[in-house]
């Protein structure tokens, strides 16, 4: 069930970047994406997925009020997509040059849109079920990690992020600083299309949250499609995130003495490899013009 619906969601995405024009080359990077292969079946991310690509795509027609509410509607599915809700704000106000009492009124717009969407989904859950609703904020909270996550790695590797609550502080200390020189760097060159920064930020987010499980990638890997400047980086973070993915669950088989079987070190080079393709595609996504099939219409 889970596969085929997750599979459909993966036609509607790539029917959604033909539509939209994007090139042959990256229809085929969706279309046979590892990613794809790996983690289809994993958990239901390819919704909240679909919602995020959705709003891009609106941004891109400057259609920003809609575009909140697909973020908003994606929030609901998987949280991730918030992420984008500020870029989409802060393109209504400095985006273009109309008069500020239109670009406030935009803003709050939108504002209400995400919110409005959002609260649909979830407050008849929260007013019914407050206790069901709640436990994915509370679980996220008291979780300490997975294998192939930034901090697990170097917890393993000697270092002393080993308490939840540090975790915790230094992720969210960590993502605040990085999302404001993403934003800080990149304003000039894309102060009329900010909402393109979303894929470093989430790229960000993904590097120092303390869970990185496998599927994440289907959050990250359809946006790198879209933004990423250029492909061949994005080939190297699909294969360090092979390498990862791997690594990851051959340490499983290990600890129940299957074969093959992997170690925290090979993890830690397989992860370590993956976030440095990661950063340097935050650094293209920031500095470089994003493909002209994404912009031309904004």
């Amino acid at each position: 069930m889970v596969v085929v619906a997750n599979g459909l969601l993966a036609a509607l995405v790539l029917k959604l970047f033909l539509q939209a024009g994007m090139d042959r080359r990256r229809l085929w990077a969706w279309a046979l994406a590892p990613p794809l292969v790996l983690y289809v079946g994993h958990n239901w991310d390819m919704a909240a997925a679909v919602f995020a690509i959705g709003a891009m795509l609106l941004a891109r027609e400057g259609r920003l009020v809609p575009a909140a509410a697909a973020a908003g509607l994606g929030t609901a599915a998987k949280l991730f997509p918030v992420l984008a809700l500020p870029l989409i704000g802060l393109s209504a106000l400095f985006g273009d040059d109309r008069p500020w009492a239109q670009r406030l009124l935009r803003a709050a717009a939108l504002s209400a849109a995400a919110i409005g969407a959002w609260a649909l989904v979830n407050l008849p859950v929260a007013l019914f079920a407050f206790e069901n609703w709640s436990e994915f904020y509370r679980f996220s909270q008291g979780r300490s990690g997975t294998a192939a996550a930034t901090w697990d790695v170097l917890a393993n590797m000697g270092w002393w992020f080993t308490l939840i609550e540090e975790r915790n502080r230094y992720a969210a200390i960590a993502f605040v600083i990085g999302f404001v020189l993403i934003l800080g760097f990149g304003w000039r060159k894309h102060r009329t299309h900010l909402w393109v920064l979303f894929t470093p930020v989430l790229a960000w987010f993904m590097l120092t949250n303390k869970v990185y499980s496998p599927q994440f990638d289907l959050w990250l890997y359809p946006l790198l499609l879209m933004t990423a400047p250029r492909l061949w980086p994005v080939a190297l973070f699909v294969l360090g995130d092979v390498a990862a993915y791997f690594a990851e669950f051959w340490w499983f088989a290990g600890m129940e003495h299957g074969w093959p079987a992997t170690t925290p070190l090979h993890i830690a080079i397989a992860a370590s490899f993956r976030a440095a393709a990661m950063l340097w595609i935050i650094g293209e996504c920031v500095v470089r013009d994003p493909p002209a099939w994404l912009v031309r219409r904004a």
